[in-house]
């Protein structure tokens, strides 16, 4: 209404037969492999969430915001999937709810513009689930805040934009994984 526009959307998507890694049992694993596992189908998964957003403009000045939440779940019980950590004595046996690995549970992002399109911004992703503890037992990688900023020019049909993505330049971990370090023979 007015200068303010708002949107939500919710969603829920059952998904059938996707990819992951399973262990091989001992009997028919191949030899040489540097990896003990195989691709194959696994019955059910669930992606549910909601994403809203707004947006407001007032003369030069332009503000936007958005936020989603994303469950996103196995959807079978008692499902062994592959993971190095087993190597250690751990095990990766997935329940129904356990939440899929390195999909952020919330992210959010707002920020502005101003004039000849002078902006910041700050995007926020949540916590995710490591590659290889499908089953949920280990700490999630940590949420984390980045900020942005913008300067472009247009003209003539042209645009020249300048974008820095990580502005304040923080560390944050973007990625997880049980896995051999091929090169130093460890587990990580």
């Amino acid at each position: 209404r007015g200068p303010v526009e708002l949107s939500a959307s919710a969603y829920r998507t059952d998904v059938q037969n996707d990819i992951f890694l399973f262990p091989y049992d001992d009997a028919s694993a191949p030899s040489g492999s540097t990896i003990d596992g195989y691709f194959a189908n696994l019955a059910k998964t669930r992606r549910a969430g909601l994403e809203l957003a707004a947006r407001t403009v007032f003369r030069r000045l332009s503000l936007h915001a958005t936020y989603a939440r994303t469950r996103a779940t196995f959807q079978v019980d008692g499902i062994e999937i592959f993971s190095i950590r087993e190597e250690m004595g751990g095990e990766n046996e997935v329940e129904r709810g356990d939440r899929l690995p390195l999909i952020p549970d919330q992210t959010a992002s707002f920020g502005g513009s101003l004039g000849l399109e002078l902006g910041l911004a700050a995007r926020y992703t949540g916590e995710r689930v490591l590659r290889g503890d499908e089953a949920n037992d280990e700490p999630p990688l940590g949420g984390y805040w980045v900020a942005e900023a913008r300067a472009a020019y247009a003209a003539a049909g042209w645009e020249l934009s300048v974008l820095v993505r990580n502005l304040l330049d923080a560390s944050y971990v973007g990625f997880g994984t049980f896995n051999l370090n091929q090169g130093a023979g460890s587990v990580l």
